[in-house]
């Protein structure tokens, strides 16, 4: 029985859990609630993983680069991506919300008792000394991802400058990296019965109908990375990475599929990595 359980592609087990999920909500009704918890044992189970895989991947993989020069042109051409592909996201989420006005009719009132959260005020001077982090053991602590990224890219920096006198840390930080690469695998097991606990869990507390006004918007965002994912990304894969398109559908399977099932950016980004 394991056997066959495990020769089942995750992404496949996932999706099926998802479906599951969804049918035995609508069935159980409000009670499903009592399941709940096994989905939120996974997403705890994943973001444990998230700061010491982020610092483990991204120091090894500074290191391995063994030059500073290689780095900066990885890290300029990271970049420019980064921000073209940001300008190409943004640029189409408003001209198809332009067009379709998926807001028109409906309900965003606040129940009863609720205020309106104020708005953010952080400056941007504030917001760029926030990337600096004080204290990098507390930064860890409370899962501040862009202040612990800016403190690995500076210690992967200084152990390509440290040359010799760092191997053996840069050994350490290579095997930590394949420990949580390992760790990973493990946890990601969980996915189909987390998956399921929510999505029975969301299924039967409020039903269809509490969706159905949210339709559109949502089948609008959803053709938009669709958009995204069939027109964009092919562009950049055949033009930049030199990928074959194919085989870069099919490794992106499983991170999609988390992501759609748990709507965390946190839960898919250990099976992206």
């Amino acid at each position: 029985m394991l056997k066959f359980w495990f020769n089942i592609p995750l992404w496949q087990r996932v999706v099926g859990a998802l479906l599951l999920g969804i049918v035995t909500g609508l069935a159980w009704g409000p009670d499903a609630e009592q399941i709940k918890w096994i989905g939120d044992l996974f997403i705890r189970a994943i973001k444990m993983l998230i700061v010491p895989l982020i610092f483990f991947s991204l120091v090894s993989g500074i290191a391995a680069l063994g030059d500073l020069r290689k780095l900066g042109n990885v890290g300029g051409k990271a970049l420019m991506l980064f921000v073209t592909t940001a300008i190409i996201s943004i640029s189409l989420g408003l001209a198809m919300g332009t067009i379709f006005q998926p807001g028109i009719g409906l309900d965003i009132s606040l129940p009863a008792g609720v205020a309106i959260p104020e708005p953010a005020t952080t400056s941007p001077t504030a917001m760029i000394l926030s990337l600096i982090p004080e204290n990098p053991v507390m930064t860890m602590a409370q899962g501040q991802i862009l202040p612990l990224i800016i403190f690995a890219m500076l210690f992967g920096i200084a152990l390509l400058m440290a040359g010799d006198e760092a191997a053996p840390l840069v050994r350490a930080v290579d095997a930590g990296s394949a420990v949580m690469q390992k760790m990973t695998m493990l946890v990601m097991e969980l996915t189909p019965f987390g998956v399921f606990a929510l999505m029975a869990w969301v299924a039967g507390t409020f039903g269809f109908e509490a969706l159905l006004p949210l339709a559109q918007m949502v089948a609008l965002n959803y053709a938009g990375c669709f958009i995204i994912i069939l027109l964009v990304y092919p562009v950049i894969l055949k033009t930049i990475a030199k990928l074959p398109v194919i085989d870069f559908y099919r490794g992106i399977v499983d991170a999609q599929a988390v992501a759609f099932s748990t709507a965390s950016s946190n839960a898919a980004l250990p099976v992206t990595l």
